[in-house]
């Protein structure tokens, strides 16, 4: 790096090639660490291993391995483990059990076999001797540290709840009891809703707290795509991946929190007409974080602010989830965090992005961020000041979520998160009555024809969500009103009802009709007889405007000012 810094007049492509080497040699000796020492460290190993297009690629490539080549255990010690937890030998169970695992990671390893009752294939995921332990060890160091930032940082955020999740995460993590029954319930609740997704049903009574028998399903790694049928559906397969986390948190309260691609594969399928398809199957129940009701709308409410950049809302919703804040919500400092806040939020719910394209972007997004913490630095102000306490339940969604960006842009496809979410978040959020749609809209005493048509048009684009509210005036050429109607909410949560009253808050798209206003009015002679240009007074047009004092000209409101 030193040496490249010294030589600024490089061929590029030399530089690129140098960077390259460096950034290998690098990613050896981190993998060679992670191997060395396992336990926690693997976990992130594995979460940079999904970031293709966000790290340099020999870092994507080097660690990739960590998602299902660790080294593994020796067959005599499985053997142990299978008759210790399951309480018989491991040949009056099984038979053709392949001595070699398909598939090693940071719990356990998975070994082929076929149940001797039946024959029936099966993956048997044998645990690695003393993990939790290993696992237990890691968190007391990330406590100490913990504890330690925040002896000699007291501003910095509070952080315990994120561990005490990630305790609980772990020490659920060993126990395959409790991944049986997550995969259970997963399976279950997406075969009712119709997902193409499935989860690898556990046979319980081969199952222990170190030994979990499950059906065997035949397929590979979802980023694998050269093994994938030519003419496969990418797009609409990660479409189905996304709606299936969606629909698991919100509606039945699961998250996935560890859905990096080695815990993402696909199976072959047969379709009516004899063609195979894939369809994602989603592995590794381990790591799941359970929401109670009022955390599942919480959340939902906290999306639907992000989109809709309802900032009320958005601060609200997080103080359901658990945020603890440091501030004066009235300090100017509040507002600029809530900005900002939101942007970022908005950003984990983008449209996926190729990995081809992803660097670019990041690093757009990169530049962004490095003049807002420039602005910040000269303000003397530091936003993550503001925020007490987070909670661990938004670590487990955003960490599934950032997975889930990083598979969509290792496919090449465009997946739009923030619709996929929306649609899983409304009907529970609907259910709750804190969203209601326009409903049938009663006609008032004497309603027109024409306006019982207005209505009926705004009743059919509410059918279709495609408005969540509208106002609605139809003038005859004379600029006369023929009809009014306004309906819906200001807001999708517990907003205030929409009158002929309400400002909307339209933003850039109001000087399309200002616009067209001053082009129609410069046709037309002012009620005062005056001529009219940019630099006349409103009042010229609208003699009404001139109350309390108002002497804006047109080129004032075209400008905003």
């Amino acid at each position: 790096e030193h040496e490249l810094a010294s030589q600024p007049d490089l061929d590029k492509e030399i530089v690129d090639k140098r960077w390259t080497e460096l950034h290998r040699r690098n990613a050896k000796l981190v993998h060679q660490h992670i191997l060395k020492y396992r336990g926690f460290l693997t976990k992130i190993g594995q979460a940079a291993s999904s970031k293709a297009g966000s790290l340099p690629a020999p870092w994507v490539e080097e660690l990739r391995s960590l998602q299902d080549e660790l080294p593994i255990s020796n067959f005599q010690e499985v053997v142990r483990t299978i008759q210790t937890d399951l309480g018989r030998p491991l040949q009056d169970i099984f038979e053709n059990f392949g001595q070699k695992p398909i598939a090693s990671a940071s719990v356990g390893q998975a070994h082929v076999a076929n149940l001797r009752s039946n024959r029936k294939k099966v993956c048997v995921k044998v645990q690695h001797h003393g993990v939790g332990s290993l696992m237990t060890a890691d968190l007391k160091t990330v406590e100490f540290i913990a504890g330690r930032m925040a002896k000699y940082h007291p501003d910095a955020p509070d952080f315990s709840d994120l561990i005490r999740e990630w305790r609980r995460a772990s020490k659920e993590e060993v126990d395959f009891l409790l991944e049986a029954k997550n995969a259970t319930d997963a399976s279950k609740a997406l075969q009712k809703r119709g997902i193409d997704v499935v989860c690898p049903m556990p046979i319980s009574e081969y199952c222990g707290k170190r030994v979990l028998t499950m059906v065997f399903i035949e397929g590979w790694k979802i980023t694998d795509v050269d093994k994938m049928p030519y003419g496969t559906d990418r797009e609409t397969m990660a479409r189905n991946l996304v709606h299936a986390f969606a629909v698991l948190v919100f509606q039945e309260g699961l998250i996935h929190g560890d859905p990096h691609p080695g815990n993402v594969f696909v199976e072959p399928v047969k379709t009516n007409n004899g063609d195979t398809q894939v369809r994602p199957v989603l592995l590794d129940w381990g790591i799941v974080k359970r929401l109670e009701k009022d955390e599942r709308i919480a959340a939902a409410k906290w999306i639907v602010a992000t989109l809709a950049q309802d900032r009320l809302l958005y601060v609200n919703s997080l103080r359901d989830l658990g945020f603890e804040f440091d501030a004066d919500p009235d300090m100017p400092e509040f507002a600029t965090f809530v900005e900002a806040s939101l942007g970022q939020c908005a950003f984990m719910f983008r449209d996926s992005i190729p990995s081809n394209s992803q660097m670019n972007f990041l690093q757009q997004m990169q530049q962004h961020q490095e003049k807002a913490e420039s602005q910040e630095s000269k303000t003397g102000k530091d936003q993550s000041r503001l925020i007490g306490k987070i909670p661990g339940v938004v670590l487990f969604f955003l960490r599934g979520l950032e997975m889930l960006q990083n598979i969509c842009g290792m496919l090449e496809v465009t997946v739009p998160f923030a619709t996929i979410m929306l649609d899983s978040c409304m009907p529970l959020l609907q259910s709750q009555g804190r969203w209601s749609p326009l409903a049938a809209m009663p006609y008032p005493p004497g309603c027109s024809a024409l306006e019982q048509k207005v209505r009926a048009k705004l009743q059919a684009l509410d059918d279709q969500h495609l408005i969540l509210a509208a106002q609605v005036a139809v003038l005859d050429q004379k600029g006369e009103v023929m009809c009014k109607a306004s309906c819906g909410r200001v807001a999708v949560c517990h907003g205030a009802a929409i009158s002929d009253e309400t400002v909307m808050p339209l933003l850039s798209l109001s000087a399309g009709p200002l616009l067209m206003s001053l082009l129609r009015a410069l046709t037309q002679p002012s009620e005062t007889g005056k001529a009219v240009a940019l630099s006349s007074p409103v009042a010229h047009l609208w003699p009404d405007f001139t109350q309390k004092g108002k002497s804006a000209t047109i080129e004032d409101v075209l400008r905003h000012q």
